[in-house]
């Protein structure tokens, strides 16, 4: 298989041998259960930066924010036996009376794959050059169709393949996909760069794709991509350069979006067959992207937090639910109303903060005044040190906890994901390992 770049606006690069890695790879289950029993609130508020409802009349998609592929492109890269139609092509096999893309009138972008003759018409919509992000929460909510030989996808590819970049160096991001052999309730999220394919992430759904809305999406930040169905503040998977087994070109520019529905090609097996729904459709309620605001000017110096690793989705925890001096401040499975996981954030001076424990009220500090990187971090009695005060640092969606003795940053050590390792310090790198976004306990 090969690659074919966008050229003169009508092709796309879907990946050279990169569904040839998916038939190979055994694909890696990382599923995270949360269990939550109240609202919680994050302390970042989410402002939308760009957005899609569909909510126009009948008729075609806006032109503006999505641009519709034409033709099959020698199978784009994957075999596929679909011809992409734009909405309004009159030409064989189109038929602008019966559109492969259309806005239904009820809300809803739909998307609709059915034969033509001896092959299959359908669409693929794209947003360069008009739409495109670094970072942020990107989400579409949609009815996925599901049969033998259909590929609906929701993906985004890196901006550079427009001018020059090859695939997979240019990045790609999979919110969804899902293909037969997965059946009807499980999804695959994906990353994939200059390596080929780097990780592809399967998770079940609480009703069948065909059969119900669900949001699919990412929270992406710098150095972390976190995939998530219906609620963004339970990830099924976070992914690091440290855990994406390959290259990591996900901070190297915007991204933009796309949305299609494929028929057959070397992934679905099977491929279309006499079972196939036809037409089959893919329904858009919207598409999203809503980006960070607030930083540390948005904690309530007031309210209670959990204050969750980005990397390894644990809660910053009070040992054994310590109440002495020495006791050691580490990383474990955030649980509910539990007082040892939950931290209040006082403000001192110049942008710095002692962090109470709820439960002990201790607070965080640098053991003996070090400034070396890898101190482990304790609860001791507040004394207005320096070592026990900390400014939180708003990057991307979460932050980074800069203590104001040492000038190092709270830390994970070796990116762990167990329970009960001690948070150290270390210097301020920008990895998952170091970033933590903030729950609010209500």
């Amino acid at each position: 298989m090969r690659c074919n770049r966008f050229v003169a606006g009508k092709q796309s690069c879907r990946g050279a041998n990169r569904w040839s890695y998916r038939c190979m790879a055994t694909l890696a289950v990382l599923v995270a259960i949360f269990l939550v029993g109240k609202q919680q609130a994050r302390a970042q508020v989410y402002n939308m930066t760009w957005n899609d409802e569909f909510n126009g009349g009948y008729g075609s998609p806006n032109t503006y924010n999505w641009f519709m592929e034409t033709g099959n492109n020698n199978g784009w890269g994957n075999s596929e036996l679909e011809y992409y139609c734009p909405y309004g092509d009159n030409n064989y096999p189109c038929s602008s009376s019966n559109p492969n893309a259309y806005q239904d009138g009820n809300g809803n972008l739909v998307i609709k794959a059915f034969p033509v003759g001896s092959t299959y018409t359908s669409a693929r919509l794209r947003s360069y050059p008009n739409i495109s992000t670094q970072y942020g929460l990107i989400e579409g909510r949609m009815i996925v169709p599901y049969g033998d030989g259909l590929w609906p996808a929701f993906w985004m590819l890196g901006n550079s393949i427009m001018t020059g970049t090859s695939w997979p160096a240019c990045g790609e991001i999979d919110m969804m996909e899902n293909v037969p052999q997965m059946g009807n309730s499980t999804i695959q999220s994906s990353l994939h760069g200059a390596n080929g394919f780097n990780t592809g992430n399967q998770t079940g759904v609480s009703s069948p794709i065909n059969s119900a809305y669900h949001i699919y999406g990412v929270n992406w930040y710098p150095q972390t991509v976190q995939f998530f169905v219906d609620d963004y503040t339970h990830p099924f998977v976070t992914l690091t350069p440290s855990s994406s087994g390959g290259t990591w070109e996900f901070d190297n520019g915007n991204f933009f979006l796309l949305l299609n529905l494929a028929v057959g090609g070397n992934w679905p097996s099977p491929g279309p067959d006499a079972s196939t729904p036809w037409p089959a459709e893919m329904k858009i309620d919207y598409v999203r992207i809503r980006k960070w605001q607030g930083g540390a000017g948005s904690i309530n110096p007031n309210a209670w937090y959990q204050v969750i690793n980005q990397n390894s989705g644990s809660c910053v925890d009070d040992d054994a639910w310590g109440t002495s001096n020495g006791t050691k401040v580490q990383q474990w499975q955030c649980g509910t109303d539990q007082y040892n996981q939950e931290w209040q954030f006082q403000p001192t001076d110049s942008g710095y903060y002692k962090v109470i424990s709820r439960n002990a009220g201790l607070v965080w500090d640098d053991t003996g005044w070090s400034g070396s990187s890898g101190t482990g971090i304790q609860l001791w009695s507040y004394g207005g040190g320096s070592n026990q005060q900390w400014a939180p640092q708003q990057v991307g969606g979460s932050f980074q906890f800069v203590n104001r003795y040492s000038g190092l940053c709270l830390d994970t050590p070796g990116a762990s994901t167990q329970n009960g390792v001690q948070l150290d310090q270390w210097t301020c790198n920008q990895t998952g390992a170091q970033m933590f976004q903030l729950v609010q306990e209500p």
